[in-house]
């Protein structure tokens, strides 16, 4: 008897579904389709004795396919678990304490004027604060764009560190609105500003040697019709903020 005839239209069909399952074993409702299927017609094929090339490929593949899903399906099972385990957690922390946390860290870092701030290697203090149109003297002088006003903050940094203080390792000093906008000095006007005023020996070019304090201003310009209506900040080093008005 030929190949032909030993091989019934039922072995076929099941040496296809299992391919097919096989090759499409990672699609989830239609892979568990075609494995279950495939497994039917083998099994139909076994009570009817078939035998040959086809019938051993068959459950070679369905093995395999059977094999692939259910590692898939713990997989998946043990990834759902865990997120919803995560959720949970999310779901079980009280925002109420991360805010009061929040508002605690906000509000240690929160100085007054003439309140010595650690910063590192030094110590600030924000000695005076003052508003002006113009600064420098009759020579040398600048004054306010239209709409602006010079804000001018007086300080005092101590080098409470055991090694000299260059001005480049100064602490940064800033101007910070209510909305938490941080503004740089005016560089120019700074300059004209502690030319009128003798008692600000900030040291440019040498060193502040320890234990040495010196005194400084800011002149910084912002907008006239915001610096009149919300509050305002000295910030230091980006996390320390003192109180000005």
């Amino acid at each position: 008897m030929s190949e032909e005839k030993k091989t019934s239209g039922i072995v076929i069909a099941a040496f296809v579904v299992s391919l097919i399952a096989f090759l499409m074993g990672l699609v989830p409702l239609v892979g568990w389709l075609l494995v279950i299927t495939g497994t039917i017609l083998y099994i139909v094929a076994l009570t009817k004795k078939e035998k040959g090339g086809f019938m051993i490929t068959s459950v070679i593949l369905l093995s395999l396919t059977w094999i692939t899903k259910i590692l898939i399906s713990f997989a998946l099972v043990s990834f759902f678990t865990s997120v919803d385990e995560e959720l949970e957690k999310i779901e079980d922390i009280d925002t109420t304490d991360l805010i009061a946390d929040a508002e605690g860290d906000v509000q240690a870092s929160l100085y007054e004027v003439n309140e010595s701030v650690p910063a590192d290697g030094a110590e600030v203090t924000v000695a005076g604060f003052e508003t002006k149109d113009k600064v420098g003297n009759d020579l040398l002088n600048k004054e306010v764009s239209e709409g602006g006003v010079f804000a001018v903050i007086q300080y005092k940094v101590k080098n409470t560190s055991d090694e000299p203080m260059t001005s480049w390792s100064y602490p940064d000093i800033q101007l910070m609105d209510e909305k938490g906008v941080a503004y740089d000095a005016d560089i120019e006007a700074s300059g004209y500003y502690a030319g009128e005023n003798e008692e600000y020996n900030e040291k440019m070019l040498s060193d502040l040697n320890p234990g040495i304090t010196t005194n400084g201003a800011y002149v910084f310009e912002v907008s006239k019709e915001l610096f009149d209506q919300g509050e305002w900040f000295v910030l230091i080093d980006g996390e320390h903020k003192v109180n000005i008005k």
